[in-house]
């Protein structure tokens, strides 16, 4: 009875704290700053506005922007040749830097037939790519020399010799009217110029790698992958890139070009393209663990714990309220002397970050991984009280209760939410937004219940589970932080998951209106061998690092937390993780 009594107690609380979700607050005005780029270059007639005020504001001559809004307000990112942007403004929203993405407008008599015969004609083109070497693949798609309808020049690895060590000698005297000028102090720096546009002061040729646009020489191109480039000389680049080509465009295609599109569906996928096989070079995951932050060079040379935490005592001064010297020294701490001690640090002064939801889900990602369960559960609850209305809140903290063996209250907090889901007190998505909350049960309960999960669609995945099924979790701390995430199967085929507002826009706008932020994989053994997790970071619109957790678990007892800190946008990391879905982690 006195059972009983505990249970009505804990899911009337659960209820009642439930209840919060969809409730609007007021939060208090602040001012929002950034800056606005298209294709990284300053646009001076973009457009920032608040849609709950019908506030507009202009950046200034650098790009930046100042703009008042208040949590939950939808801010508006556009510009005359960009694609328009809306961010959702979060409780830590400060700083958004929006880089728009080019659009290209057709013209009003254009019809349905047209652009489907544009479509058939892309779908031709990357069937005939591997074989014809007039076409290359830009940023906008396909282009055939001899149908671009302006002038365009192209050359392929065939004509190339041993003694062109970089790209700009392989484009050195290949196209007419070119002009190739390097620094004389750096090699590294260079510019090209195309033919004379009669200015005192012409623009350089901006570049297209594989699809990614950079102003400046890509001196990082490795000249034994570049397979194919081709030279937009006149304005024809103009209507496609905007005004940044105004003095032309090369374009380049290298071995690590994906041709990602199913020429059946004309849908974008991976799993489909017959040499989907992993080239790109990688930076290594557990090398990048190794490094020390500047800032934390000088725990170095510490010999002991009681040194360590001396030393500690002189930087915190120097980086007091710098959240990420904080996390930084407390996985630290725990990795190189077990400690606990800059937790306390943080506590005992009171540091900005305990009112920081971001920043206290990063420690609490780490404070999991080094199996600190009960701070971890006191870190989610943190969370909790400042984020009350996300449901990734709930998630999190059931995970932090079944840690803690504490089987009742993260059921009773996972079964409250999926009665709201049936109640209609929460959206019922069908594109797998609420697959932690059905997963987690799963897999709490063990593999062999009834009720099956939805499961993500990527390559060779099905929806039986069994031995040899393994399920992935992902969880970030930042709402804005972007990535890629590229499985790669025993075979060396990969299959890539982009969670970015340009790829994904519907399912960002959801993830912010939910409060949610994670994602389930279920990997089975269809092939014998292990399976590799890389992650490339894409930034998260403030120029500072986020951090995500990986959860593997077989639902049979057996899992193990990753925690690993994102920085260096579009860097790609190798070996985050080495699976084997019958025996489990397999570490390097």
């Amino acid at each position: 009875m006195r059972n009983l009594i505990q249970h009505f107690v804990l899911i009337c609380f659960t209820l009642s704290t439930l209840t919060v979700i969809g409730q609007k607050e007021s939060p208090q005005t602040r001012t929002i700053k950034g800056k606005v780029t298209l294709m990284e270059v300053v646009e001076p007639y973009a457009e920032i506005g608040n849609t709950r005020t019908d506030i507009v504001t202009k950046p200034n001559k650098d790009g930046s922007y100042e703009i008042k809004a208040k949590t939950g307000d939808i801010l508006v990112f556009s510009a005359p040749n960009g694609l328009t942007q809306e961010i959702i403004v979060e409780d830590v929203t400060r700083y958004l830097n929006i880089d728009l993405k080019p659009k290209y407008n057709e013209l009003d008599n254009v019809t349905v037939e047209s652009s489907k015969r544009k479509k058939n004609l892309q779908l031709e083109l990357l069937k005939q790519y591997q074989t014809d070497k007039g076409i290359i693949k830009s940023a906008f798609g396909f282009i055939h020399k001899d149908r671009s309808g302006y002038a365009m020049y192209m050359t392929d690895d065939s004509q190339f010799s041993a003694a062109e060590f970089d790209l700009l000698t392989i484009i050195n005297g290949r196209f007419p009217g070119m002009r190739t000028v390097r620094d004389p102090y750096n090699i590294l720096n260079a510019q090209v110029f195309m033919r004379s546009t009669g200015r005192l002061a012409p623009d350089p040729a901006i570049w297209d790698v594989d699809g990614m646009i950079f102003t400046e020489y890509p001196s990082w191109v490795n000249p034994l992958t570049v397979k194919r480039v081709a030279a937009l000389p006149g304005f024809g680049a103009v209507g496609s890139y905007g005004s940044i080509a105004r003095g032309g465009v090369i374009i380049v295609n290298t071995e690590n070009l994906v041709l990602n599109v199913n020429p059946y569906t004309g849908k974008k996928d991976l799993a489909y393209a017959t040499d989907n096989y992993v080239q790109e070079k990688s930076v290594n995951f557990n090398h990048l663990k190794r490094e020390l932050p500047t800032y934390l060079k000088p725990l170095e040379s510490a010999s002991s714990l009681h040194e360590a935490q001396k030393i500690y005592s002189v930087e915190a001064k120097k980086n007091r309220g710098n959240p990420f010297f904080a996390i930084d020294a407390y996985q630290y701490f725990e990795m190189r002397w077990g400690s606990t001690f800059v937790w306390k640090e943080i506590l005992k002064e009171n540091h900005p970050l305990l009112n920081h939801p971001v920043h206290l889900k990063a420690i609490s990602f780490l404070a999991e991984s080094f199996h600190r369960d009960s701070l971890a559960l006191a870190l989610n609850q943190r969370v909790f009280k400042l984020r009350p209305k996300y449901i990734q809140s709930y998630i999190s903290l059931a995970q932090a209760h079944f840690n803690n063996e504490d089987r009742d209250r993260g059921m009773a907090l996972l079964g409250q939410l999926r009665y709201l889901e049936a109640n209609e007190s929460l959206p019922n998505f069908n594109d797998g937004l609420n697959e932690p909350i059905r997963n987690q049960i799963l897999f709490e309960n063990g593999p062999n219940q009834k009720t099956k999960p939805q499961i993500a669609q990527i390559h060779n995945i099905t929806e039986s589970l069994g031995p040899g099924t393994a399920r992935l979790n992902f969880e970030w701390n930042d709402s804005e932080a972007e990535f890629e995430i590229q499985f790669v199967n025993p075979r060396g085929q990969f299959v890539n998951w982009e969670h970015s507002l340009n790829a994904n826009p519907d399912i960002i706008e959801q993830e912010k209106k939910l409060g949610y932020s994670s994602k389930d994989f279920i990997l089975e053994d269809f092939l014998d061998g292990q399976w590799q997790v890389n992650i490339k970071y894409l930034g998260n619109k403030s120029a500072t690092p986020s951090y995500m957790r990986l959860t593997y678990d077989q639902g049979n007892n057996e899992s193990k937390t990753v925690v690993f800190k994102l920085e260096g946008k579009s860097v790609k990391r190798e070996n985050v993780l080495l699976i084997d879905p019958y025996r489990g982690i397999v570490t390097n």
